[in-house]
């Protein structure tokens, strides 16, 4: 969510900062609580702007924070563990590149789908889907 700071490195006016900085003050303050700071980045499909943020990301050793991973015949655990909360970082899923898996893949994406807009309507939680292809 971009804050009342994105506003300012960006140019904004003076009603779209105030926006912003209403908009942004929970995860201002969730970063002041330890000791952070909190920094709105845009960026768009651009090669050179991918490459800008690579480089910030290898000279700032920024690394996302991996809590578990799972192999994909443990989904159940995952699913629960994330459905508790109280991660200290992303549940994450092996999945071989087999024929079977894919497939099983692609069903467990139908159940995460209509899982998500479930627990949605029940305003409990919110499961964050995001797939990663590496070979």
């Amino acid at each position: 969510m971009p804050n009342s700071e994105f506003a300012d490195r960006v140019g904004l006016g003076c009603f779209k900062k105030l926006i912003l900085k209403c908009f942004g003050r929970g995860n201002d303050k969730m970063a002041d609580r330890k000791n952070q700071r909190y920094y709105f980045l845009f960026v768009e499909s651009n090669g050179e702007q991918l490459a800008q943020i690579s480089r910030i990301f290898e000279e700032n050793k920024i690394g996302c924070s991996i809590d578990e991973i799972f192999d994909l015949n443990d989904v159940n655990q995952a699913l629960q563990k994330v459905l508790r909360g109280g991660s200290k970082g992303k549940t994450l899923l092996k999945i071989d590149d087999t024929e079977n898996n894919i497939i099983d893949l692609f069903l467990l994406i139908l159940i995460l789908l209509v899982t998500n807009l479930m627990i949605n309507d029940n305003y409990k939680s919110k499961l964050e889907l995001k797939i990663f292809y590496f070979k």
